[in-house]
């Protein structure tokens, strides 16, 4: 992914290739040493390419600033690559707070529940997406 022009990125690869070489290679579930560098090294990998392709982004269409936020953001080895990688370039770097580095399906959980409360915007379950369902509302 790293030499790859997009900058889009989809880590499902990796995973499955995690996943088959755990079941070609059952005794490193055994193994507490091996299980920790083999998370490290995916952790590694899709840290890399977030920050290489997050930086090469912001410079290709010449923003001074890069932010990043939800929840892979409270990942202490990402945010350290990535406060490296922009203080080398010269990109100024913010960072939302950890604790409001929440998972999207929480946030969307807790949109959820304040429109039910309210009762705005019932959905049935089997409705289809709609990446523009209004927000309002939902205000503390």
């Amino acid at each position: 992914m790293l030499t790859a022009a997009s900058d889009d990125f989809s880590f499902a690869g990796l995973k499955t290739s995690v996943r088959y070489f755990l079941q070609k290679h059952p005794e490193l579930a055994n193994d507490a040493q091996g299980v920790r560098d083999l998370c490290a090294s995916v952790q590694a990998a899709i840290v890399q390419v977030l920050v290489a392709k997050t930086v090469r982004a912001a410079r290709r269409i010449g923003v001074g600033c890069v932010t990043a936020s939800g929840g892979v953001t409270c990942n202490r080895a990402l945010r350290q690559a990535l406060a490296a990688a922009c203080e080398r370039e010269r990109l100024a770097l913010r960072l939302a707070p950890g604790g409001l580095c929440t998972d999207n399906a929480g946030m969307i959980g807790a949109v959820a529940e304040r429109k039910m409360r309210r009762g705005l915007g019932e959905r049935e379950l089997d409705e289809e997406i709609a990446p523009d369902w209004e927000l309002e509302g939902v205000a503390s």
